[in-house]
């Protein structure tokens, strides 16, 4: 499918598209995607590991509920920054047509048959 018709298609809802969230995220830590998307997930993977540590200090010595609050975002961050990351990835395959035709090629991005 040419690009142009992927967007059009996209646009009407006419597609059903899933990115592969592992590659994608993987597909994070290259120079491929903006910054824009790289800092995005630095910013929230440091927020990941950083909510552990505070999580325990706010658990024992602020409020047990407000500590157990922060580890459960916590345990939840990393499923969360996989799901951003394939939409960081279709973003992109929107606005770029190279990196369409790449991510197609290398099965980062499938296309379903219309819905």
């Amino acid at each position: 499918m040419k690009h142009n018709e992927f967007i059009k298609k996209y646009n009407n809802g006419q597609l059903r598209i899933h990115v592969n969230k592992y590659d994608a995220k993987q597909l994070l830590m290259t120079n491929i995607l903006p910054k824009k998307y790289v800092y995005s997930d630095i910013f929230w993977s440091w927020i990941w590991m950083l909510s552990f540590p505070i999580g325990i200090v706010l658990l024992i010595w602020v409020d047990f509920w407000i500590g157990i609050l922060v580890l459960i975002v916590g345990i939840n961050l990393p499923k969360y920054q996989k799901r951003w990351a394939s939409k960081y990835v279709l973003q992109f395959a929107l606005r770029n047509e190279e990196f369409y035709y790449e991510a197609i090629k290398n099965a980062l991005i499938e296309l379903d048959a219309p819905l």
